[in-house]
């Protein structure tokens, strides 16, 4: 599993995920302040709609990708 979006030009593999021994996936990618689309891709083949995205945008091509939102830290 991996994480593609407009941050590294929807590369299938530049960001893959870790599992965890819970069976959950996670990655932190760094980024500065703004909005981000991605999705995530299984298999490097099947991209997946994030279900708990902070917003989501129309991909263009039938489907949505999610918006995560990187908010500047207070100081």
């Amino acid at each position: 599993v991996a994480v593609a979006g407009n941050f590294n030009e929807w590369s299938t593999a530049s960001h893959p995920l870790v599992r965890e021994g819970s069976g959950t996936w996670r990655i932190v990618v760094p980024l500065p302040p703004g909005e981000y689309a991605f999705v995530y891709v299984v298999d490097g083949a099947r991209w997946v709609t994030p279900a708990l995205a902070e917003d989501y945008v129309d991909d263009g091509f039938g489907t949505r990708n999610g918006v995560v939102i990187v908010r500047p830290a207070d100081r």
